[in-house]
C-alpha cells in the first residue's frame, strides 16, 4: 500500500504506481510562448492536472491528450472544479490545443491523431463555454469562485481568498 491507495489495481494503477504527482508546468508553458500561444498558467494547471488525475498517460512527464479524455474534461471535469469568467474560457481549448502540439512534437502523437484532437477541441468548443457558464449547472467550486469575485477578491491568487484580500 502506498498512501491511502492499493498499489495493483484500478486508480492507483493507473497513477503509475504512485509516482510523485509532479507536474511541471514549465516545458508546457515555453513550448506555448516559442509557438505563439502563450498560456494563461492558471488555465494550464487546471487543464494539466486534471487530466493527470483522470489516468492520462505521463510518458513525456506531462499527461497526454486523448479523445475519450478531452471530451470528459471539458463537458465534466472543468465545468464541475473550475470557476472562471467569461473572458478567460478560451484559455481551458488553448491549453489542449497546445498540449496536444506539445505532445506531438514529443513523438507520443502522430500527425493524424493530433489533427483529430485538434479538431475535437475545437467541435466541443460551443458545448465547453455553454457548461462553464450555464447557471443550472452550478457547483460549489463555481459558486464560491464568482462569490468570492463579487467582493472583490482575486479569485486567481491562492493566498487572496484566505487572507480576505481585495
Amino acid at each position: 500500500m502506498c498512501g491511502l491507495l492499493t498499489v495493483g489495481g484500478g486508480y492507483a494503477a493507473q497513477v503509475n504506481s504512485m509516482a510523485p504527482f509532479n507536474l511541471d508546468l514549465a516545458p508546457l508553458l515555453d513550448w506555448g510562448s516559442r509557438h505563439g500561444d502563450p498560456l494563461d498558467g492558471r488555465a494550464a494547471e487546471a487543464v494539466v492536472g486534471l487530466l493527470a488525475l483522470s489516468g492520462a498517460r505521463r510518458r513525456t512527464g506531462l499527461p497526454e491528450p486523448a479523445a475519450e479524455l478531452v471530451k470528459e474534461l471539458m463537458l465534466v471535469l472543468l465545468p464541475l472544479y473550475v470557476s472562471v469568467i467569461p473572458a478567460d474560457l478560451a484559455g481551458y481549448p488553448a491549453v489542449l490545443v497546445v498540449l496536444t502540439g506539445y505532445t506531438h512534437e514529443a513523438g507520443r502523437l502522430n500527425a493524424r491523431r493530433r489533427d483529430r484532437l485538434i479538431a475535437e477541441v475545437e467541435t466541443l468548443r460551443p458545448q465547453f463555454e455553454s457548461a462553464m457558464t450555464s447557471q443550472r449547472r452550478v457547483t460549489w467550486a463555481r459558486l464560491y469562485g464568482q462569490l468570492l469575485r463579487a467582493e472583490g477578491v482575486d479569485a486567481a491568487r491562492p493566498d487572496g481568498a484566505g487572507r480576505g484580500d481585495r
